[in-house]
């Protein structure tokens, strides 16, 4: 399906290319995340509060409200804003979930979030995950081919041994 302005200079875009755009700056998006993502596993309770606050106002700022409306969203109770607010509200807090909390969930336990233990890998191990994180964003695979590089990057590593 395309869609074209009546305006004869103007291109087509079709909903694949649309969505494709969409994807790609997603991908992007989530990638820039990495810093923000890891600074948030550094803080404690009330540091992830304040970073999560400051999300919430930020990303209501960017959907069009003013800074003063962002903050009474934000401060307000659910049954306070109306409906198109708490909708604009919810997202914030969606795309902070997605790009800087990351909360891995579990089937086996409900559907549950996990917390990741953080542990220090071995210099080997760490290189070749940064080189494999490399290779996935070089040359943009799909799941299958990730799960390929990822199954010969761990049988080469215990072919070694």
């Amino acid at each position: 399906m395309a869609t074209r302005n009546n305006k004869a200079d103007q291109a087509y875009l079709t909903l694949s290319q649309f969505a494709f755009q969409t994807g790609a700056h997603g991908r992007k998006i989530r990638d820039a995340s990495d810093p923000f993502h890891a600074h948030f596993l550094t803080l404690d309770p009330e540091g992830q509060k304040a970073m999560r606050a400051e999300w919430i106002d930020g990303h209501l700022q960017g959907q069009g409200y003013s800074a003063d409306d962002a903050a009474w969203i934000a401060s307000a109770k659910r049954t306070e804003r109306a409906h198109e607010d708490q909708q604009a509200y919810d997202r914030s807090r969606r795309d902070f979930a997605y790009h800087v909390e990351r909360k891995e969930r579990d089937a086996a336990k409900g559907g549950k979030a996990n917390k990741t233990e953080q542990f220090e890998l071995p210099a080997e191990i760490a290189a070749l995950a940064q080189a494999l994180v490399s290779a996935v964003r070089e040359y943009d695979l799909d799941d299958a081919g990730l799960k390929a590089m990822a199954a010969q990057a761990v049988a080469a590593a215990f072919a070694a041994k």
